[in-house]
């Protein structure tokens, strides 16, 4: 039951959020607006909560669990997602103080730590540094010169 949980919580996030990117201002000169990125990336996290929900539906079927769902059991085999989760929060906190560049490299340097580890094998910072930067950068142009969105600013 607790493999059904998490899809079916994502899903019904997905939903909340789409329905929320009814607050955008979705004005844009190139014909492209606000709410294409974003309603693109929710439905394409909801289809995959699908595909994993019934994924875990096959799998609950095919074996029987043992013992009962222990949240500090979970915390432990899930605290990577949490961190992720505990810093796209932050991300989203801190955009409209530190402005988009600032925050997303903030961001991305954080997911960065959290994926490598010691005993990974690691190209180097420096690599990691100049793609992190070049991605900000990158999105920041798409946004403003491209599809004529404003993004928040220092």
């Amino acid at each position: 039951m607790r493999g059904l949980l998490n899809p079916i919580l994502l899903m019904v996030i997905m939903i909340i959020l789409f329905f929320s990117t009814t607050q955008i201002d979705a004005e844009s000169k190139s014909g492209l607006d606000a709410l294409l990125l974003p309603r693109v990336i929710i439905g394409f996290i909801f289809l995959l909560s699908i595909s994993l929900f019934v994924k875990n539906l096959f799998n609950i079927k095919n074996k029987q669990r043992k013992g009962k769902f222990n949240i500090l059991e979970w915390i432990k085999g899930n605290k990577e997602v949490l961190v992720v989760f505990i810093s796209f929060a932050a991300y989203v906190a801190l955009l409209p103080n530190l402005g988009f560049i600032l925050s997303t490299l903030l961001f991305l340097f954080s997911l960065s730590i959290l994926i490598i580890r010691p005993g990974k094998n690691i190209k180097s910072w420096s690599t990691i540094s100049i793609y992190n930067i070049s991605f900000t950068f990158i999105i920041y142009y798409i946004f403003m010169k491209v599809l004529n969105v404003m993004l928040p600013t220092l």
